[in-house]
């Protein structure tokens, strides 16, 4: 059975650089009226934990160059996926560091094509637009047997838990309706759950009302 669909599309997210740099990372997508989305990641508390101090400052400059010459991580996977107009800036100049890159996608369905491509369980998805109504899911591969497989009763410690480094935030209405998604109270935050269960597939879905 397949990895759950949620783990899966967030592995792409918990990519990890190169290197031996520690560092605090959290990823907000801010999805627009008109479905463009800006992919703000945000690289904090950047540090090498190299035992040599001179080992700590060489790995540490080349975060810094990668940075000046463009070739920061994030930056040249966001470009991957699509992206336009990315852009990686040095917040904090000591250390440890902070890096911000932002990256803009025309629309969802350009940075779903681009991630999904990356995804290795065949992954689909379909973006659908009703008046003010947006849906957009994430579907799981088609299934190899007949019949799905009977799922022992939910363990405590199969919870979902939030996942807190991704948070899909809407500029203008709010998620009315979410599966695999907490939503926050007023409707303008969505954070996945991380499934613990590796037998479950199950669609991802989000609906928002740009009038709400």
């Amino acid at each position: 059975m397949t990895r759950p669909i949620t783990t899966a599309l967030l592995g792409l997210c918990m990519l990890v650089l190169s290197g031996c740099l520690l560092e605090d990372t959290r990823h907000t997508l801010f999805i627009e009226p008109d479905g463009g989305v800006t992919w703000r990641v945000v690289r904090d508390l950047i540090r090498s934990d190299k035992d040599d101090i001179a080992d700590r400052y060489d790995e540490e400059a080349g975060l810094l160059a990668a940075v000046d010459g463009g070739e920061e991580g994030w930056s040249e996977t966001l470009s991957e996926w699509g992206a336009k107009e990315v852009h990686a800036e040095l917040l904090r100049t000591e250390r440890p560091y902070t890096v911000v890159v932002r990256a803009r996608f025309p629309h969802v369905e350009d940075l779903l094509t681009g991630l999904l491509e990356d995804a290795d369980d065949e992954l689909r998805f379909s973006f659908e637009e009703q008046g003010s109504l947006r849906t957009l899911r994430i579907l799981p591969p088609p299934s190899d047997d007949d019949e799905p497989e009977a799922a022992d009763p939910p363990h405590p410690e199969d919870a979902a838990d939030p996942v807190s480094e991704l948070r899909l935030v809407l500029t203008q209405g709010r998620f009315i309706d979410a599966q695999g998604f907490a939503l926050s109270e007023d409707g303008a935050v969505a954070v996945p759950l991380e499934q613990r269960d590796d037998r479950e597939r199950v669609e991802l879905l989000l609906v928002w009302d740009l009038e709400a």
